[in-house]
Order: structure tokens, then C-alpha cells, then sequence
């Protein structure tokens, strides 16, 4: 078990416990059995220590959510259904549904979209699926990038306040193929033209 793995737990149970807004390091430190300046060696701020659990226990989400996917490999259909999945997980986890509850919904939303190893995780899931590789053109991975963060504003977005037009999952599932679909197509497409460029150069 990793060393931080006792401060993680320890962050969760207080989050859980007392909410993200009244919990202090003070707090994870005495849950951790740990001193205040023990903590702050391992993690500079509370924001550190958040964005740490979170990413922690959404990838554990994302690995759940890539076995589901299997045997997938339409790539709209890849996403639309990852992130339909997401969207249900996050209700039924206790640390997802209480961070991204309406009451933490502007502390959760940026520090979301501040924690780098969020956005990789929905980079990974794009670079996961047939068709698109990484490192082989930087224009695609700029796309793949904008793709991923893009994604990740949904998830947050729809998590902290579900949508009042797509009120259950076949509605929800329309929206994204509506909204989404056309970019998700585009990426792919981009991404085999500049393989197929590539091929007909060698």
C-alpha cells in the first residue's frame, strides 16, 4: 500500500463525515494519526489532498466503466456510453455524489477542472479505442486533448445539475448523440486521414 494511501482514506472519511467545505487538514491529519506538518510534506494544500481522493476513486469509476465497454468500438458509441455510465456511477458512489452535489457544485466544478489527472483520465479513454494514437501528430493531439477536456465539462456539468430537458438515460443518451457525436466522428476521421497520409508517404 502506498504511504499516502492512509492520508486518501483518511481525507475520504472526513469529507464523508463532516463535507468537503467544513473539513480542514487539521482534520485529515488527526483521522491519519498523523501531524499537520507530516500532512503538508505530502501534500502542499487541502486542494492538493482533494484532487488526490478524487482522482484516486475515479479511476477506480474509470476501470469499472472500461470493462462495461468492452466489445464497443464504435467511437461515438464508445464515449456516449462511457460517459451515460459515469453519470449513473457518480450517483451511486458516496464520495462522487457528495462532491458533486449542488452544495459543493462551484468548489467541486473547478477544482475538477484544475486537477490535471482528471483530464488524462478522459484522454486515456479516448486513446484506449481503436483509431486513435498517441504521439504519432501533434494537430491530433491537440484534438484528443480538446476532446478530453470537453468530456470532462459534461461529466462535471451534468453531475452538480442533471439536465431539466434529458430527464432519464434514453434522453440523456439522444442529447450526446446529438450534441457529441458529430465531434466525436470528426476526431476519428481526422485521426485515420493523417494515418493514411502517413502510410502513403512511407
Amino acid at each position: 500500500m502506498s504511504s499516502l494511501e492512509p492520508i486518501l482514506n483518511a481525507a475520504k472519511a472526513c469529507y464523508l463525515r463532516m463535507g468537503v467545505a467544513k473539513t480542514t487538514a487539521a482534520d485529515i491529519a488527526c483521522e491519519a494519526g498523523i501531524s499537520r506538518a507530516t500532512l503538508y510534506r505530502r501534500f502542499p494544500s487541502h486542494n492538493d489532498i482533494f484532487q488526490a481522493v478524487l482522482a484516486r476513486d475515479s479511476w477506480e469509476m474509470i476501470e469499472a466503466c472500461e470493462k462495461a465497454l468492452l466489445g464497443i468500438d464504435d467511437p461515438a458509441e464508445h464515449v456516449i456510453e462511457g460517459i451515460l455510465y459515469v453519470l449513473d456511477e457518480i450517483v451511486r458512489r458516496p464520495l462522487h455524489a457528495h462532491l458533486f452535489s449542488e452544495s459543493n457544485g462551484s468548489w467541486a466544478l473547478s477544482q475538477t477542472m484544475a486537477a490535471e489527472n482528471l483530464h488524462d483520465m478522459c484522454v486515456q479513454m479516448l486513446l484506449a479505442m481503436p483509431g486513435l494514437r498517441a504521439g504519432s501528430d501533434p494537430t491530433t493531439e491537440t484534438r484528443i486533448a480538446f476532446m478530453g477536456e470537453w468530456i470532462l465539462r459534461i461529466l462535471t456539468s451534468y453531475a452538480i445539475v442533471p439536465s431539466h430537458i434529458a430527464r432519464n438515460r434514453d434522453e440523456m443518451r439522444e442529447l450526446l448523440y446529438t450534441t457529441l457525436e458529430p465531434a466525436i466522428r470528426a476526431l476519428f476521421v481526422s485521426a485515420d486521414l493523417k494515418q493514411a497520409n502517413v502510410k502513403s508517404i512511407r
